[in-house]
């Protein structure tokens, strides 16, 4: 996956022929013994943003058969791909013998037309599965792909999912078919950007920072930072000739160390910033890393701070960011590490929150050993 990443990283700066592609055809669990029929084919021109559509709206004219106005445009979409052999085609899982280039191919043998080849396999490329290697299968709630466009605020206006864009083609609305397919491939095309830029926003990520030449996930390094803290605080106070030190032992000693940490990988560390009004008062971000729209909250578990006052706590935190508008993601990092806390990995997965329509996600992570 790193490689093929790389790869297209580079084809995208080189501005090397790149297209997203989508099709649109008959309900799947329909089709008993032949080949899906096909009703649009979208291309768009990652480099130049435009998009091309063959499709049962805009092939053949008034007297031309439904049948063979499919033969024209599958045609002229396995012809448009033969003419650019050197692009690389990426696309959402059109892998399957059912669904997908060589479907296409064998739908246009089906119907007894002259005989041209999908693109060849290294030259195609599956963005849900390069974001499922690079995130992780629970990237985005089911189903994926719309949810992942949710997830980072891409506009759709036309795009019909699930079994709407069959319903569409068995209805015989082809403008509507080739609307959604049309938009879809500029959302694959948008998906793909943020990608290789490391901006992706996934359900456990808020996109990636770049450190010694890589591409980090964001989340990932905060949390690998504050699972290292207690190694890092151990480390400080070995000082050459019992010289003076930071001593960490409350949550804001935590904030001046984690600040310092993070200053590595991020160039916009910002502390405290002014969040929306909740419940009558301001309150307070500790840390806002803009770049990636990602806020980090802390805490230290004390004799004071029980395991219920605590989830008290990260659920009002959770709430206050709702409104706010740099934050995408909310990671709460507690640091327990007196091991006061008796379940600290459930308290995790309860007051972890995916990211909805109006709520941001919240990642939390319990420090206890």
């Amino acid at each position: 996956m790193t490689d093929e990443l790389a790869t297209l990283r580079a084809a995208r700066r080189a501005r090397e022929a790149l297209y997203t592609v989508h099709y649109a055809c008959q309900n799947l669990n329909e089709v008993k013994d032949r080949p899906a029929a096909v009703s649009c084919v979208s291309f768009y021109d990652v480099n130049i943003g435009a998009a091309h559509a063959f499709s049962l709206a805009n092939v053949g004219s008034a007297s031309t058969t439904t049948d063979n106005r499919e033969v024209l445009l599958l045609q002229a979409a396995l012809e448009f791909m033969r003419d650019h052999s050197e692009a690389r085609w990426l696309h959402w899982k059109m892998s399957r013998p059912e669904y997908g280039f060589q479907a296409l191919a064998d739908r246009n043998a089906w119907l007894e037309q002259p005989q041209l080849a999908p693109p060849p396999a290294d030259r195609c490329h599956d963005l849900e599965s390069l974001i499922s290697l690079r995130y992780g299968r629970d990237f985005a709630p089911h189903p994926r792909l719309p949810s992942l466009i949710r997830l980072n605020g891409l506009a759709s206006r036309y795009a019909r999912w699930g079994a709407e864009e069959p319903k569409l083609t068995g209805s015989g609305e082809y403008v509507a078919v080739q609307q959604s397919a049309t938009e879809k491939v500029r959302l694959l095309a948008d998906l793909f950007d943020l990608l290789t830029e490391g901006r992706l926003q996934t359900e456990n990520s808020a996109g990636e920072v770049k450190f010694a030449g890589a591409h980090l996930d964001a989340v990932s390094v905060v949390i690998a930072l504050g699972d290292r803290l207690e190694l890092v605080r151990r480390s400080l106070n070995r000082r050459h000739d019992n010289r003076s030190t930071l001593q960490v032992n409350d949550e804001y000693d935590a904030q001046d160390l984690v600040r310092s940490l993070l200053v590595q990988f991020f160039d916009d560390v910002r502390e405290e910033s002014w969040s929306p009004e909740y419940a009558g008062a301001a309150t307070r971000i500790d840390f806002l890393l803009p770049q990636t729209r990602l806020a980090l909250e802390l805490k230290w578990m004390r004799e004071t701070l029980t395991s219920k006052k605590l989830g008290e706590e990260l659920i009002i935190d959770r709430q206050k960011y709702q409104k706010h508008p740099d934050v995408g993601h909310l990671v709460c990092l507690v640091f327990d590490l007196e091991g006061r806390l008796p379940n600290p990995r459930g308290l995790e997965s309860d007051l972890r929150q995916p990211a909805g329509d109006d709520t941001v996600a919240c990642t939390v992570r319990i420090v206890d050993r």
